[in-house]
């Protein structure tokens, strides 16, 4: 009797942790229900790239643990990203693909934190961008440094800042 009662007593203790999680993330998707929906992949000739790596997540600009749960946009996947003559596209298999137009593209730059997620000095690339009059940024992990040069490179060369 006692053991079941333990059982029990953990179980609903984890189905309640469980319950908390996502009425959290289902809060934060409706505060972020307002950010617009995310382009489609921009039909364009690629001009560099695509390098493989790990989306980490978007995030309010300037706030690396504000994550962004409108249409996947904070969630972790694997994806490649491609520098086209109009922009950059991001493709992920299993969650939405997107494109950022250039005029969109505010910066490009090395950081070490993003979307909850931190990693040694210079170690993910983070691109700033605006989506229907929002500042976001999401942030890629690539696997090999020579990829996260090239990539880092080529996005800077996207910015509309210069």
């Amino acid at each position: 009797m006692q053991r079941t009662l333990l059982t029990l007593l953990i179980v609903a203790g984890i189905a309640t942790t469980y319950l908390l999680m996502l009425r959290g993330w289902r809060r934060a998707e409706a505060r972020a229900a307002h950010i617009a929906r995310p382009h489609d992949l921009l039909d364009a000739p690629v001009a560099s790239g695509p390098w493989c790596g790990r989306f980490l997540g978007t995030t309010l600009a300037g706030q690396w643990l504000q994550r962004v749960n409108a249409h996947t946009l904070g969630v972790r996947s694997d994806a490649s990203i491609a520098v086209t003559t109009r922009g950059i596209n991001v493709t992920r298999p299993g969650s939405t693909s997107f494109g950022i137009p250039t005029g969109d593209v505010i910066a490009a730059r090395a950081d070490s934190g993003i979307a909850g997620r931190a990693y040694g000095t210079g170690g993910i690339v983070v691109v700033t961008f605006t989506l229907g009059g929002e500042l976001l940024e999401f942030g890629m992990r690539f696997p090999s440094t020579a990829d996260h040069i090239a990539a880092l490179a080529a996005l800077s060369t996207t910015e509309v800042s210069s």
